[in-house]
């Protein structure tokens, strides 16, 4: 089916998770919006499937352990104005 899909819309199954709240916490090293380390962004379009749905599978954890990460994300999320 990965194949499929791939052939038919030229795209991988895991499109970026980004939210457009692009800002690391300092203190996790992770993304307030996405949950991603750095490393995790700019590796994303080069990662494996499997590696791809690791992260993805890990970053809700991630971000419920980002202090106070919603108000934080709220102020942060872009207008789409």
């Amino acid at each position: 089916m990965t194949l499929r899909f791939r052939e038919m819309t030229g795209h991988r199954p895991f499109n970026s998770p980004c939210t457009d709240v692009c800002a690391i916490d300092d203190d996790t090293g992770w993304c307030l919006g996405c949950g991603r380390s750095m490393h995790e962004i700019a590796t994303w379009a080069s990662m494996g499937d499997e590696a791809r749905a690791r992260v993805l599978g890990e970053a809700a954890a991630r971000k419920a352990a980002i202090p106070e990460r919603e108000h934080r994300a709220k102020k942060l999320r872009r207008s789409p104005y």
